[in-house]
């Protein structure tokens, strides 16, 4: 990739976290992941070093990001090893930057970042473990799943799920307040024409651990 600008690294700011999370560390061992991105003019820089995580995909995209619409995605990329680094050349304004674990497509790191001309900055996310969120879609009666295509995600993020069943669930999910949708595509049955297209709920994470609660209710 060609570069834009220098890309200055300065010390990495170290955030620990203690994970019980088997996926991540067997056992519920100590785990210290140092993550930071770096802006410098309009490259985006982001540096992960961990014993433990064997790999990461990290997405850039914008706040209008939306796997309906495929609109908001900018860019990806997949990194493997102990010290991993990847860079973006994007335009200015303002990107989420997420980081999941490539197997279990759990959240390892989330942060908003503000690029512009002449800019430099370096961030550090404090990887403590996200929040958990579950709920279930409610299609009318006698609207099989099995014959429509629901899709549901959390607006301006990459999560998201083709439900095979009524319930769903997104884990590690950072502190902040997001909507979250689901999104119908009709594929063989004819009552579901009359349903709305989608139904959404504003959710509150801050400071919570868990919503497990949510219903998002489908109805003619």
């Amino acid at each position: 990739m060609k570069r834009l600008g220098v890309v200055v690294l300065v010390a990495c700011l170290l955030c620990t976290c203690s994970k019980n999370d088997g996926a991540l560390i067997a056992g519920g061992a100590t785990e210290t992941v140092n993550a930071q991105v770096m802006i410098s003019d309009t490259i985006v820089t982001v540096s992960i070093r961990s014993d433990t995580l064997a790999a990461v995909r990290v997405f850039i995209n914008n706040s209008a990001f939306s796997p309906v619409h495929n609109t908001g995605f900018i860019d990806s990329a997949i990194l493997t090893g102990r010290n991993m680094q990847t860079e973006f050349a994007v335009m200015p304004g303002t990107y989420n930057i997420m980081v999941l674990e490539q197997n279990s497509k759990k959240s390892v790191a989330f942060m908003s970042i503000n690029v512009a001309v002449s800019k430099k900055d370096t961030l550090s996310d404090n990887l403590t473990e996200g929040n958990v969120l579950k709920g279930t879609v409610v299609l009318p009666a006698g609207v099989d799943l099995k014959n429509n295509r629901v899709l549901v995600y959390c607006e301006g993020t990459v999560f998201s799920q083709v439900l095979t069943e009524p319930d769903f669930q997104f884990v590690n999910i950072p502190d902040g307040k997001y909507r979250v949708t689901a999104w119908v595509n009709n594929t063989i049955e004819s009552g579901i024409k009359s349903l709305p297209l989608s139904v959404s709920r504003q959710v509150d994470l801050t400071g919570e651990n868990s919503i497990d609660s949510i219903q998002l209710i489908f109805s003619k």
